[in-house]
């Protein structure tokens, strides 16, 4: 079963926020889908960059609980099915830029398929 996943970030401070990176655990028992977005486009900021004062980065991904972000996610990873990787345990966005401050946000989105 497809599910979609809507990641909210917001600045509640008076400062702006400088080198953020979003990470988010995908979930036991479930495999990320790679092509969301377009090819090899899992991730996406779908509102909020570039209004947020942050530009979005390039995910990486982690398969191993978060320790290391160096796996690249295949098709069939881990058993999945096409167009899914079961590996895929977390993954992070840095954001370039300064994050203005005072109730600014950003949305992140995904898709994963519960196994």
């Amino acid at each position: 079963r497809d599910s979609s996943y809507t990641v909210v970030t917001t600045n509640i401070g008076t400062g702006n926020a400088l080198a953020v990176v979003v990470t988010d655990d995908v979930g036991s028992f479930t495999s990320l889908r790679l092509d969301t977005f377009g090819p090899d486009t899992p991730i996406s900021c779908t509102a909020g960059c570039p209004a947020s004062g942050l530009s979005f980065g390039i995910p990486e991904f982690s398969n191993d609980g978060a320790s290391t972000f160096g796996y690249t996610p295949v098709s069939t990873g881990g058993g999945a099915p096409a167009n899914y990787d079961a590996n895929v345990t977390h993954w992070r966005v840095p954001m370039s830029g300064s994050m203005s401050a005072n109730g600014t946000d950003f949305t992140l989105q995904f898709d994963i398929i519960i196994d």
